[in-house]
């Protein structure tokens, strides 16, 4: 999604300026890496050394790094500067593809592709708040005899502020 890379680079001196499909390719990567181990965004690391090292030392060293960007959300209180402003892009990126948010995806991706893989005109759902609308909705249904229920896991990403 051209939109979301677009807000990866929205610091850049070209902002606004629509990327080329090699470029986006790139970002969308990037950003892929990013929501798999957050430590691949060096910028965010450097941004929010002193914030990790307070608040969120243990998560830093968890093997699921999923955890450091909730750990500095919880704590965006306290966050200044080029750290919330990292923090905040990369909540942007997540609200434009739910694949971007690696807690959400690691707890229900099975969910996601079992109830909300498109919408009712077969396109693909990407966007975080549809996803969870639509999950949200697959709790007020009955579970079909032959699909898993959506997890607990899933569940506890699917309430608000997660």
């Amino acid at each position: 999604a051209v939109s979301s890379q677009r807000l990866l680079m929205s610091d850049g001196p070209n902002h606004g300026e629509k990327l080329s499909p090699n470029c986006a390719k790139e970002m969308e990567h990037h950003a892929e890496l990013v929501s798999q181990d957050v430590r691949n965004d060096y910028r965010l690391i450097k941004a929010c050394r002193e914030p990790i090292r307070l608040k969120c030392k243990d998560e830093m060293k968890d093997k699921f790094h999923g955890n450091l960007l909730g750990c500095l959300e919880k704590n965006k209180l306290s966050l200044k500067g080029s750290c919330m402003k990292h923090v905040k892009d990369l909540q942007l990126v997540s609200l434009f593809d739910y694949k971007f948010n690696s807690l959400f995806l690691k707890a229900c991706s099975g969910a996601v592709q079992t109830y909300c893989k498109s919408d009712q005109s077969g396109q693909d759902i990407k966007k975080k708040q549809d996803v969870m609308y639509c999950l949200r909705n697959q709790l007020n249904q009955p579970t079909p005899k032959s699909k898993e229920p959506v997890s607990d896991e899933c569940k506890s990403q699917l309430r608000p502020n997660s």
